[in-house]
């Protein structure tokens, strides 16, 4: 799935200023991720982050009993926005979004464009620390709750500095759950949520009971500026004494 989640624009300007970039959401578990995750201890379950097409798998020697059975995310999906300017020098920007993914909440980034930047999406960097390092100025971030399905606008309010170009939003996730069913006797898991880079760095984790034959939903809700688009759960149970 592709899911447009930053827009750029000139000053003035309601209509989109170059080309929209278009964020790419998971992909699948690598073969070399895959291997790796059949030999580690203890027990781990890597789970697509954003696919769920796979549920990824448990390893032939490790505890079977917890699993993953469901994982759902808010997904901001950015319509268009506007700039209204105002005498006084702080002006309105409006974002609308759509959230086509479940209930909760979804962070939203103004940044101000450094003088002599390309309107140009596609030259933008993508990361939050590529962006400061070019220069990129946040103004506000505001985080807003969306049920699902739902369409809003988002304003911000300020006075654009003299050396900005532009402004440019983003929108990310910052609700995450994950379902997990135990079909063992009653017990502890501990769910990480990690990016899928290749240092596999975890950005949260929570230790939760879960009882003989029960389900239960464990929310991760906050923004992981950091984390990317490619992020997966993993299940960690505690080893079993030889």
């Amino acid at each position: 799935m592709v899911t447009r989640r930053s827009l750029v624009a000139t000053l003035g300007l309601s209509a989109f200023a170059g080309c929209s970039k278009l964020a790419k959401t998971g992909a699948k578990v690598g073969d070399d991720a895959a291997e790796a995750a059949q030999t580690e201890t203890p027990s781990e379950t890597p789970v697509e982050g954003i696919d769920m097409d796979d549920l990824g798998t448990v390893p032939e020697d490790g505890d079977r009993s917890m699993e993953i059975v469901a994982v759902d995310h808010t997904e901001p999906r950015i319509v268009s926005s506007d700039h209204v300017p105002d005498a006084s020098g702080s002006d309105t920007f409006e974002l609308t979004l759509q959230n086509t993914g479940v209930e909760g909440d979804i962070r939203v980034t103004m940044w101000w464009l450094p003088e002599g930047t390309s309107a140009d999406e596609d030259e933008i960097p993508d990361s939050r620390l590529g962006r400061i390092a070019a220069g990129f100025r946040e103004h506000r971030q505001k985080t807003v709750f969306f049920d699902a399905d739902e369409r809003r606008t988002v304003e911000v309010t300020g006075e654009p500095p003299s050396d900005a170009d532009g402004y440019y939003f983003t929108a990310d996730i910052a609700t995450r759950t994950v379902r997990i069913r135990n079909d063992g006797s009653s017990g502890e898991v501990t769910v990480r949520l990690q990016s899928k880079a290749a240092e596999r760095t975890t950005f949260d984790e929570k230790t939760v009971f879960v009882g003989e034959g029960r389900e239960t939903v464990v929310e991760f809700a906050a923004h992981y500026p950091n984390i990317g688009d490619e992020w997966e759960f993993v299940l960690e149970t505690p080893g079993k004494e030889e």
